[in-house]
C-alpha cells in the first residue's frame, strides 16, 4: 500500500487561489528540505502560504478540517468572531487546494516510480516516491451530513482524476495524491455513485480483518496516541504496550493497510523522539509531526523510510501487499 495516504487539504494556500503555473513554479523555486516519506502535519490556516510551507519543508502530506457550506459545497474552516471555527464559504476545497495541487503536479518534474499497480504520472514535489497523503476531516458529528460531504467529495474529485489515486472495481491506479477522508463521526458509508472512487476512507484498528471495510476502500487505519498508550516517552515503553503496538501494526500490514498515529503529547522534544523511536521500530507508516519538528524525525530515520522497512525483523512483511498503492 501507499507509504503515504494523507489529504493535503489546506487553507489560504500559498499557491494562491488561481492554481496558476506561475504560482506552482514559485513553490519549487524556494529552497527545499529533504523529503520525509510518511510524515504529515496539520495545515495552519493562520500561517502565510501554509501548503507551500509544508511541502518545501519536506512533509509528505497534510491534514485539515472542512465543512459543508449553506450552498452544500465543501469549504475550509476559518475563525469566527467568537473564536470558534466556522465554515468559510469563500474558500472552497477546490479553489483553495485542489486547483493549486493540480497546478503543482503538472509543473513538477516527472519521475517514474516503481510498483506493480497501474500508475498515473506526476508528483507534487520533486523526489516524491509515493502518493502525497491528504487527510480531510469533515467537521460534523451527524452521520448523514458526513455522508453527504463524502458523496460530494466523491463526485467533485473526479475533476482531478489525472493526479489522484483511484479505485475501480477494487483495482487501484496510483496518482500523485491520495485523498483519505477521516470518519470521525463513525460513519463508514460508501458513495452511491458508480465508477472510480477518488475519496478513500480512514478506518480504526477495529477495521483490521473486517470484510465490511475492505482495504481497497479503507486503506489506512488510524488512532490517537492517547487512545492506545499511557506511556508518555519517559523511561522505557512498557513491554505490554510495545507488544500491543507491534502486533497491531503487523496485523494491519498483513491485512493490506497502512497505520497512522497522531495526537502525540505536546511535551519536550526528547520525550517526543522516544515515542517516535517506538513507532519507527514498530513499522508505523504515517506519523503526525508538529510544525518545526520534522528535522527531529528526519534525524531519527537517518535516511530510512517510515513503514515496515524501518521496523524490526519480526515486523517485516512481504512488500507485495503494498504494491497496490505503489510502495
Amino acid at each position: 500500500m501507499a507509504s503515504s495516504l494523507v489529504v493535503v487539504v489546506g487553507g489560504l494556500l500559498g499557491l494562491g487561489f488561481s492554481g496558476s503555473t506561475a504560482a506552482a513554479s514559485s513553490m519549487w523555486n524556494a529552497r527545499r528540505r529533504p523529503y520525509v516519506s510518511g510524515s504529515y502535519s496539520p495545515l495552519d490556516p493562520d500561517r502565510p502560504n501554509p501548503l507551500r510551507h509544508l511541502l518545501i519543508g519536506g512533509f509528505a502530506g497534510a491534514a485539515i478540517t472542512v465543512g459543508l457550506s449553506s450552498k452544500d459545497d465543501v469549504c475550509l474552516l476559518g475563525a469566527g468572531g467568537d473564536g470558534r471555527s466556522v465554515v468559510d464559504a469563500s474558500a472552497t476545497l477546490w479553489t483553495a487546494l485542489m486547483d493549486p495541487l493540480a497546478a503543482a503536479a503538472n509543473h513538477c518534474p516527472r519521475a517514474s516510480v516503481s510498483g506493480t499497480a497501474e500508475r498515473r504520472s506526476g508528483q507534487i514535489r520533486p523526489g516524491q516516491s509515493e502518493p502525497a497523503m491528504l487527510f480531510i476531516d469533515v467537521a460534523s458529528a451527524d452521520p448523514a451530513e458526513w455522508q453527504r460531504a463524502y458523496e460530494l467529495l466523491h463526485r467533485r474529485l473526479a475533476d482531478y482524476a489525472d493526479i489522484l489515486t483511484s479505485s475501480t472495481d477494487g483495482a487501484l491506479r496510483i496518482g500523485a495524491v491520495t485523498v483519505v477522508v477521516t470518519a470521525t463521526s463513525g460513519s463508514h458509508g460508501r458513495p452511491s455513485a458508480e465508477g472510480p472512487q477518488y475519496a478513500f476512507r480512514d478506518g480504526s484498528f477495529g477495521d483490521i480483518g473486517s470484510g465490511a471495510a475492505p482495504a481497497n476502500a479503507v486503506p489506512v487505519v488510524s488512532a490517537h496516541w492517547s487512545w492506545l498508550f499511557g506511556w508518555d516517552g519517559r523511561g522505557d515503553m512498557p513491554g505490554e504496550e510495545r507488544h500491543q503496538l507491534r502486533s497491531t501494526v503487523r496485523a494491519a500490514h498483513a491485512d493490506g493497510r497502512l497505520v497512522r498515529i497522531y495526537g502525540f503529547p505536546q511535551h519536550r522534544s526528547r520525550l517526543r523522539r522516544n515515542c517516535w523511536r517506538e513507532l519507527v521500530a514498530a513499522g508505523v507508516d504515517l506519523v503526525e509531526v508538529p510544525h518545526g519538528s520534522l528535522g527531529e524525525l528526519r534525524g531519527l530515520l537517518g535516511g530510512a523510510k517510515l513503514g515496515p522497512a524501518s521496523g524490526p525483523a519480526d515486523a517485516q512483511q512481504d512488500t507485495d501487499q503494498y504494491a497496490m498503492l505503489g510502495v
